[in-house]
């Protein structure tokens, strides 16, 4: 999986092409460290508090709460963030996909995603096959008949004709 630019690409077929991935978007700072905060107050100031475990498996995320974390406030199991900047940067992105196909909670729109995914794909793939014909048949035209490639390929010699002036 890629990122081209904003849009998000991948290839689940072994040498596949890489295609837009469907409803592919960057993921929110509070969607990744759903379930893994909590609100906490100091010295009445409020803070919402990061899990390190949780940020420890985001690199991304870790960098965020590195960036915005009180430093005087020293603590291995959480980030602490005043509950402003929290209120304020929530809704950052990341640099991870949100991929519908298996991050949408609605079976439905899964199935939804993962079949305009495969649709993307088998298109790329009769691009690239189409491509591959042409010069094929461009190549073969050098040296054997028009007649010769339709009885071979099954199509005819109008259609080779056609191929090979592409």
């Amino acid at each position: 999986m890629t990122k081209d630019g904003k849009v998000w690409r991948g290839s689940w077929l072994p040498g596949g092409p890489l295609i837009k991935i469907p409803g592919a978007r960057d993921l929110q700072v509070h969607e990744c460290a759903a379930g893994g905060t909590r609100p906490r107050q100091k010295l009445g100031v409020r803070y919402v508090l990061i899990s390190r475990e949780l940020a420890e498996r985001l690199p991304e995320l870790r960098v965020w709460c590195l960036d915005r974390a009180e430093l005087s406030i020293r603590d291995p199991e959480a980030f602490w963030l005043p509950e402003s900047t929290w209120i304020a940067d929530r809704h950052d992105r990341l640099s991870i996909p949100f991929i519908p196909e298996y991050d949408e909670p609605g079976g439905d729109l899964r199935s939804v995603a993962a079949t305009e995914r495969r649709c993307r794909e088998v298109k790329a793939l009769l691009v690239e096959a189409q491509e591959d014909r042409a010069r094929a048949f461009s190549a073969a035209s050098g040296c054997r008949s028009r007649r010769r490639m339709a009885e071979v390929a099954g199509l005819s010699f109008a259609r080779v004709q056609q191929l090979i002036q592409r």
